[in-house]
């Protein structure tokens, strides 16, 4: 199998109007690789996204600095962009998880 042929690990997958529409997120719509259950259970480290402005601020930067910390996102114009950018995050972790794995 190829990176990103099989897609069963888009799921569950969470899509949210962003807060500023893309002010601070980059896309107005935003496609989290999680249940709403799950971002519910990250104990608020999620919340930024909702937050004030300069909460919201400081959540997309440091997600941005460092994407790997946090779940697979997309962001997009559209719920559709969205998942298609949430998919594209995932093969790219999964790319560089085969990279420094050495399994290619």
């Amino acid at each position: 199998m190829s990176v990103g042929e099989d897609r069963s690990d888009a799921w569950p997958c969470t899509i949210v109007m962003d807060r500023y529409s893309g002010v601070y997120s980059g896309g107005s719509w935003i496609a989290w690789n999680q249940s709403p259950a799950q971002i519910e259970a990250e104990g608020g480290r999620l919340d930024g996204q909702f937050a004030d402005d300069t909460s919201c601020a400081e959540f997309w930067g440091a997600r941005d600095r460092s994407p790997d910390d946090f779940p697979s996102c997309g962001k997009g114009a559209t719920p559709q962009d969205a998942y298609e950018g949430m998919v594209a995050s995932l093969v790219e972790r999964e790319r560089k998880w085969l990279e420094t794995s050495g399994d290619e």
